[in-house]
């Protein structure tokens, strides 16, 4: 278990003449820069120093698929000589985890991979593959006739804005986007996550703790406000999770 934090300092004047509404702001601003580390943490941790152990270095994870040296624009348009197009990799990956003897039931990836990857792969005709239903996430989001997802009027939106194959796609702009393929020809691949989440734990420590201090800044008479939390992941079967490289999250390369 780490302790994850987040800091910012604020002058006395403007905390003096905040409204009950600013102050509640400035909690909630930190709380989301300390949730935004904690999905660093979780996701890409090494385990080292301050660091937990995330997803991407947990041992006895599944690999996923072999990604093309160059990586794989998850957004190429299906290619006849192929037959293949950039929806192809994440059923590759479903796949794969079928074959171990598990089912995933949520997805994690940069916002890039569906904005920029499979919301715009497009069939030989220039059809999208992928298709919206229910509004979420403002563009084609799920595969057709595959798992289910309500579509009545009155729809509630989820904390996800995507399905993929059935399952929630959750997305978090913590994940790098800048990895280096194997080639080094390319520095816009990433990693994307599937699994069976019933098999992973957050374990909390110490809860969300909100201070603030008018001295440690006095001499610039400002007033430092810290969030601070301890907490780290845990996976019960690792074997459950899949750590997909070589995503290249770029509309600018697509092969």
């Amino acid at each position: 278990i780490k302790k994850q934090a987040a800091y910012n300092q604020f002058s006395n004047e403007l905390l003096a003449d905040a409204t009950p509404e600013y102050e509640a702001f400035i909690g909630r601003s930190l709380a989301r820069s300390l949730a935004l580390r904690q999905d660093y943490e979780y996701l890409e941790g090494d385990g080292t120093g301050a660091h937990v152990l995330g997803l991407a270095n947990y041992p006895n994870t599944i690999g996923g698929y072999t990604p093309a040296t160059d990586g794989d624009a998850w957004g190429q348009p299906y290619i006849a000589a192929t037959q293949q197009g950039g929806t192809d990799f994440p059923l590759q990956m479903l796949g794969a985890a079928r074959a171990a003897g598990w089912e995933p039931n949520a997805w994690i990836a940069h916002p890039n991979v569906m904005s920029n990857g499979l919301a715009r792969a497009t069939d030989a005709n220039g059809r999208y593959l992928l298709e919206s239903i229910g509004g979420v996430f403002g563009a084609p989001v799920a595969i057709p006739n595959i798992g289910a997802l309500a579509t009545q009027i009155t729809y509630v939106t989820p904390p996800w804005r995507a399905m993929l194959l059935g399952a929630p796609m959750f997305m978090t702009s913590q994940i790098p986007i800048n990895v280096a393929s194997s080639s080094g020809d390319y520095t816009d691949t990433t990693t994307v996550f599937t699994g069976d989440f019933n098999f992973a734990h957050i374990l909390e420590r110490q809860a969300i703790e909100l201070a603030r201090s008018d001295q440690i800044l006095f001499t610039t008479d400002q007033t430092a406000v810290r969030v601070t939390s301890r907490t780290a992941i845990v996976l019960l079967a690792p074997g459950a999770f899949m750590v997909q490289l070589g995503a290249r999250a770029s509309i600018t390369n697509v092969n």
